[in-house]
């Protein structure tokens, strides 16, 4: 390669990814409380950042990550540096993750209660492994190029550019394959995992490369995690090689920053590109599951889905209501966790929305009534996120919150419905059974289990008395049935490392989901002799079932081509097969990866650390930088270069930057610089920067054509103090957000030149020279209805945005004034996913004489046309927005389009009160001159992922027609 060519092909490089950087840049960072006192200490693999009163966690993850950081970094052939690892226990959220802006893991350290996700091992081992491979392939991803990407531009352009050169499924698939390889559970063992995947190539072969990384609207394609792992497996299963992905990754990240370089290291080490190992991974993955279920007899059904269409909706979750009506969850491409209520003669009615769903993979009904937990955050900090228990009468469809800033999931309601059962988590990683009144939501029992790390959906026996649920203790996983009266505690299942899970009492039988077949099937265990029976037999998996009164008939949910099915079969315990001889016929791609690691699990013997804790002071540790160097800023427009740098804190409290900013439109120089302090209730933010400005006009005068030539100095300070508030509380996510600064802008040495004649005093919009202070309130708030994936804007909900700024302390003749409203309404339009949006505004400004201070308008303007500054101004106007079509076609590796959108507008505006020449040839305000200002357009905007990544952009064009003016093309982007 020519070196000349690839030096500039590298800096384009990182200015485009400092655009990112700061395109995608946070403005209310993700921190919690303030009240939090903070504890660390340091090991050779993490500086552990914990909150006081989670010592024994941060203990229990500092040991673990010491012990596996060998293990889990072989593969990729580096040991990372110390990074830290803050401990998130105020969220409710199961979750981790690793960035490098600034470099750090944090792991979210509530249990989830999805036991497909979950596993056989605890939830921070999982995360220890699976997030710390993460940290080493961020670690390859710093050498090579990415070394001279970090030396030039900061840590996460050097992510960004590795994110770029190895394909988004790379990531997170091979974090997949650590976590199954080398402990004993992972989610590469569970055919839950790879269900919908599975299901794509054997009814539809499969789809194209770009579509299969780039997701869809068209069609539910499993996220890059699962087709990550099968990539990464199939390499590593063709070579025989635990070290091939190694060998690929630092090839690609030490080759010069060139397209399809990835795609070449697979080649160089397996023999096939990146599509074509795609194609063959599928042929291989095809025969392998042609050849299961070849040796499986299915399940005859009877499928009473009420579906309308063939987009991927699941049907979830069925329960039995007295009535003979059934109980589902709908959700999918279309819907958003809907509830259902489905008659035997197949009418559907639907009866609410649920919003932010703690999903346990079931709901609850008992005495027509339902209870389920929904996540809850705390309105100033998103740190902090409970879990609350809502009931609602199916009768009068009336929903009650039952508990207040709890941590409760997977609640069950007794048979009587006078006490539900829950799992309780605690800040120290403690799990609790809690018994609670069904009517006030009180605690009446708790129970602890001895040795458990984990408690999973507990249910109610049908005497009232008892409950069973699932645990997972060092020796497997159990099923335990705990009586609520006396504490005693019985195990009917385990240990065993069989990853059942969603235990429901009928009768003698506790039914639950096993993938003990291979194939996620259901299973019932007779409690009186011990014995289990496998009573599905299913194509792609069979979940939740749930047996008729007279025990004659299960209702269950069987996978499909178009999502979960709802099904029935006949339930005659003399036809179940035996428990001791279902056959395992699953292919167990990750076998030969275990064998490579030559570990069987990794996490059997973890040794205790000895550490020395000391408190952690947040003022010490707020700067750490992870952008600098050159970059463009995040204007869009590419005409603004800075150098400088961007920092962060580790516990995201406080961001700071500071740079010096080249104008190539002005060519002129501006240091800039700012912080953001978020550790206290209001949010303080302060910017500053000092330059020279320059603009060059055309202008018409009675002379001629004549350019003008306009310099001055300009001082901006801007400080700021804000509130923003998430106030969601049900399927309307509501969001506040308060604000008033203090902006000041001074000018000096203005003057602009026209011709011969130079004038001190603006002749233009500008302001002149001295000082503007402007107070600057703004006020916005969000009611909008949960939406689906295909859903473009909300299908209900309303906004309101307020804006109030003045001038103060200057020349009162100069000083400006200015406030305005806008109003958005949000309605469903003809067809699902179409959307009508009204607007309305008014704003009024202070204009005095010919130097008061104007300000752009608050609430826009009428697209297409020009905006004039007048008294006062009306706005108001409809949008109509639809999808048009779902291609999934994609140009080479460099765009995939999955949508094409249409929105269709009218804008009116109606303004008053301007500045006019008198009989004197003064100008004066005019209050009773007015303007009419009116547009029609149309914007097709396209969506699409680029350059195989998966951040979804929308790029298109807008055209509009305004009616005094004439027509206009602009060109639309948004990330």
């Amino acid at each position: 390669m020519n070196h000349r060519f690839a030096r500039k092909l590298l800096l384009t490089t990182v200015l485009f990814l400092g655009t990112l950087c700061a395109v995608f840049a946070q403005t209310t960072l993700d921190t919690g409380p303030a009240s939090l006192k903070w504890k660390h200490f340091k090991n050779n693999s993490v500086d552990v950042i914990y909150p006081s009163g989670a010592d024994s966690l941060a203990r229990h993850v500092s040991s673990t990550l010491d012990h596996v950081q060998g293990s889990v970094s072989r593969g990729l052939g580096i040991i990372p540096t110390r990074l830290p690892l803050i401990l998130q226990n105020q969220t409710m959220v199961s979750n981790g993750f690793v960035s490098m802006g600034p470099r750090r893991t944090e792991f979210f350290t509530n249990t989830t209660q999805d036991y497909n996700f979950l596993g056989t091992i605890n939830w921070l081992d999982l995360l220890a492994v699976h997030e710390y491979r993460h940290v080493v392939q961020n670690e390859v991803a710093r050498t090579g190029t990415g070394s001279v990407i970090e030396v030039l531009a900061g840590t996460l352009a050097a992510r960004g550019a590795a994110g770029l050169m190895a394909h988004s499924w790379f990531w997170e698939g091979d974090a997949v394959v650590a976590e199954t390889s080398l402990t004993r559970g992972g989610r590469g063992r569970y055919p839950a995992f790879n269900r919908a995947f599975r299901m794509n190539l054997l009814e539809r072969g499969g789809f194209n490369y770009e579509k299969q990384i780039g997701t869809s609207f068209k069609d539910f394609v499993p996220n890059h995690y699962v087709t990550g792992y099968h990539m990464v497996a199939y390499v590593r299963r063709k070579t025989d090689d635990p070290l091939v992905w190694g060998k690929i990754s630092r090839r690609t990240f030490n080759r010069p920053f060139i397209p399809f370089a990835f795609s070449s290291s697979i080649k160089k080490y397996s023999g096939s590109g990146v599509r074509a190992t795609y194609g063959e991974m599928l042929a291989d993955l095809r025969q392998q599951w042609e050849a299961q279920l070849a040796k499986i007899e299915l399940t005859n059904f009877s499928d009473f889905t009420p579906r309308k269409n063939k987009v991927y909706t699941d049907y979830s979750a069925p329960e039995i209501l007295p009535s003979g009506d059934l109980l589902v969850v709908r959700t999918g491409l279309s819907h958003a966790d809907q509830l259902l209520k489905i008659s035997p003669d197949g009418e559907v009615r639907l009866l609410r929305t649920l919003g932010r769903f703690n999903n346990p993979g079931y709901i609850s009904v008992a005495q027509n009534k339902m209870v389920w937990a929904e996540f809850e955050s705390d309105p100033r900090w998103p740190m902090r996120v409970y879990s609350v228990l809502k009931t609602m009468d199916l009768s009068t469809l009336k929903v009650e919150k039952l508990t207040q800033k709890s941590r409760l999931m997977a609640p069950a309601f007794s048979p009587d419905g006078s006490r539900i059962v829950a799992v309780r988590s605690t800040e120290t990683g403690n799990y609790r059974l809690v018994v609670l009144d069904g009517f006030s939501g009180a605690v009446r029992n708790t129970f602890s289990i001895d040795g458990a790390w984990n408690l999973l959906t507990p249910r109610w026996f049908e005497d009232g008395m008892n409950v069973v649920f699932v645990t997972t203790k060092k020796e497997g996983k159990y099923l335990v049935k705990l009586n609520v009266n006396s504490g005693a505690q019985t195990t009917l299942l385990g240990p065993t490392m069989e990853n059942f899970g969603v235990p429901r009492p009928q009768g003698k039988y506790v039914l639950y989901n096993s993938p003990k077949s291979g194939i996620d099937n259901i299973y019932a265990l007779d409690t009186a002799s011990g014995k289990t029976f496998q009573l599905t037999s299913s194509k792609y998996g069979a979940y939740n079932g749930v047996l008729s009164d007279d025990l004659k008939t299960l209702y269950y949910n069987d996978f499909g081509k178009f999502g979960m099915n709802v099904v029935s079969a006949a339930a005659d315990p003399q036809q179940w097969r035996k428990g001791k001889n279902v056959q395992d016929t699953g292919i167990h791609y990750f076998q030969p990866l275990v064998e490579q690691e030559k570990e069987a699990d990794l996490l059997a013997n973890v040794p205790k650390q000895s550490v020395e804790e000391k408190p952690y002071h947040k003022a010490a540790h707020l700067v750490r930088p992870y952008q600098w160097g050159l970059t463009t800023t995040s204007n869009l427009s590419l005409d603004n270069f800075m150098l400088g740098f961007v920092s962060q804190s580790n516990l995201s409290n406080f961001s700071l930057n500071a740079g010096a900013v080249y104008d190539l439109t002005e060519k002129t120089i501006k240091y800039q610089g700012g912080f953001s302090w978020q550790g206290w209730y209001p949010v303080l933010s302060f910017t500053g920067s000092y330059g020279d400005r320059k603009l060059d006009r055309n202008i018409n005068t009675d002379v001629g054509p004549l350019t003008s030539k306009t310099e001055w100095n300009e001082v901006n300070l801007s400080s700021k103090i804000s509130l923003p508030l998430d106030l969601t509380r049900n399927r309307f996510f509501q969001f506040l957000n308060l604000g008033v600064a203090l902006d000041q802008t001074f000018v000096s040495n203005y003057q602009t030149v026209v011709g011969d004649t130079t004038f001190t005093r603006p002749i233009f919009t500008e302001q002149g020279n001295g000082w503007l202070n402007t107070i600057n309130s703004t006020v916005s708030y969000s009611y909008l209805f949960k939406r689906a994936k295909r859903d473009i804007y909300a299908p209900w909900g309303f906004s309101v945005y307020g804006q109030w700024q003045t001038s103060i302390l200057g020349n009162e003749k100069e000083e400006g004034e200015i406030y305005g409203g806008l109003v958005r309404l949000y309605l469903p339009g003809v067809m699902r996913h179409h959307s009508i949006r009204l607007k309305a505004g008014a704003q009024q400004q202070y204009l005095e004489n010919p130097f008061t201070h104007t300000y752009n308008s608050t609430i826009g303007w009428v697209r297409g046309a020009t905006y004039f500054s007048m008294q006062n101004y009306f706005l108001t106007g409809v949008d109509y927005g639809l999808p048009l079509w779902y291609p999934d076609i994609h140009i080479g590796p460099l765009v995939n389009i999955q949508r094409i959108r249409l929105n269709m507008f009218f804008d009116y505006g109606y303004s008053k009160g301007t500045f006019e020449r008198n009989a004197n040839n003064q100008i004066v305000i005019d209050p009773n001159q007015s303007m009419e200002q009116k547009s029609v357009g149309t914007e097709v905007m396209f969506d699409f992922n680029g350059l195989r990544t998966l951040p979804l952009i929308s790029a298109g064009f807008r055209y509009s027609y305004a009616f005094n003016e004439g027509n206009n093309v602009s060109f639309l982007l948004s990330f």
